[in-house]
């Protein structure tokens, strides 16, 4: 009977720390993410034009090459009014996904920050943003909306800031798909950079066939084409992906 007694004493002690662990790293993962939210909502302050002591969504140049200046990974600035996607974009050719887990001051950060693709730049024919699909909403985690045409009507439009004017991208193509290695099927991800126009066709044929909706607009050779992809699902190989046109 004793020995029962010790041993269900130190089941209690073991559950009631395991539980202690799982409460104090959830903490941690809320302090730190909350942290996060913070730092980009001061990045997001510090480059956006004000009027009248009111944000717009004007991106001012200046301020976006003095961010330049604190980490030179900075390439461009993706703003997406009403989706929640407001941030700087990183270019790093040499080490592709190194802000796939960093912040902008290149600390830790599970929710890191949108970055560029491999064989492409931002004036590429085609070229690929990544963004992780986080539940909190952030980075690209309410890209999905976009699933719905309802609210692709009321926002069409992304805008694309480099360090020397801003781009307006008309929304043609949002699809999803599941990565398949074993498909012969070549993924999208790899139609990137200055294609040539067979390649080009392929590409937009491959979203034209997955397309969710018809937008009602057309991407043609010789139109610059930006894709935008985060996982989608539970499924580790689903991928959301928004393709649109520069207009302007």
């Amino acid at each position: 009977m004793k020995m029962l007694k010790k041993i269900i004493y130190v089941l209690i002690a073991v559950l009631l720390s395991i539980s202690v662990y799982a409460l104090y790293n959830l903490y941690k993962d809320k302090t730190q993410e909350k942290e996060e939210i913070r730092q980009n909502e001061e990045l997001s302050n510090t480059v956006h034009v004000y009027h009248n002591n009111e944000i717009t969504g004007e991106i001012s140049l200046p301020d976006l090459n003095k961010l330049k200046e604190i980490n030179n990974d900075l390439t461009g600035w993706l703003y997406i009014e009403n989706a929640g996607v407001d941030y700087p974009v990183m270019y790093t050719p040499n080490d592709v996904e190194k802000y796939l887990h960093l912040s902008f001051d290149e600390s830790y950060s599970f929710g890191g920050l949108p970055f560029i693709g491999e064989n492409c730049d931002e004036d590429s024919y085609v070229f690929i943003i990544y963004g992780h699909n986080m539940l909190n909403g952030t980075m690209f985690g309410s890209i999905d909306q976009y699933s719905n045409k309802s609210f692709y009507e009321d926002n069409q439009i992304i805008e694309y800031t480099t360090l020397s004017e801003t781009r307006k991208y008309q929304i043609v193509y949002v699809f999803n798909t599941v990565i398949d290695e074993t498909s012969p099927i070549a993924p999208y991800f790899m139609f990137v950079g200055n294609l040539t126009e067979e390649s080009f066709d392929y590409l937009i044929d491959f979203c034209d066939s997955n397309k969710l909706y018809n937008t009602g607009q057309s991407i043609e050779y010789g139109d610059q084409v930006m894709m935008l992809s985060t996982c989608y699902t539970n499924n580790e190989f689903g991928r959301f992906v928004i393709v649109a046109k520069r207009v302007s």
